[in-house]
């Protein structure tokens, strides 16, 4: 998680690469661990020689902070109804 937040703070200006927009929009350590090998093994080349906006036509709607937002609320208990905060609909 450290390497996602290093990527969102210091974000490469103008990815140029397939590398490039991964490490931006995942950071380093998923890259290496998931897209890296992966993609080379696939595609038959170094991800620095695969365009930004190849990966950008390819991985869409993939968003970590979504991901981990739906993992989390499915280990957490849904409050039951009467502790909701109320909604301006309910105070009718």
């Amino acid at each position: 998680m450290l390497s996602y937040a290093y990527a969102k703070a210091l974000p490469i200006a103008s990815p140029r690469s397939f590398h490039d927009w991964v490490r931006n929009r995942f950071g380093e350590r998923l890259f290496q661990i998931f897209f890296k090998t992966y993609t080379e093994k696939v595609w038959g080349m170094s991800c620095d020689e695969i365009s930004a906006d190849w990966a950008a036509q390819r991985i869409k709607g993939l968003d970590l902070r979504v991901a981990v937002d739906e993992r989390v609320d499915a280990f957490v208990p849904a409050q039951p109804k009467a502790m909701r905060p109320a909604t301006a609909s309910s105070r009718r």
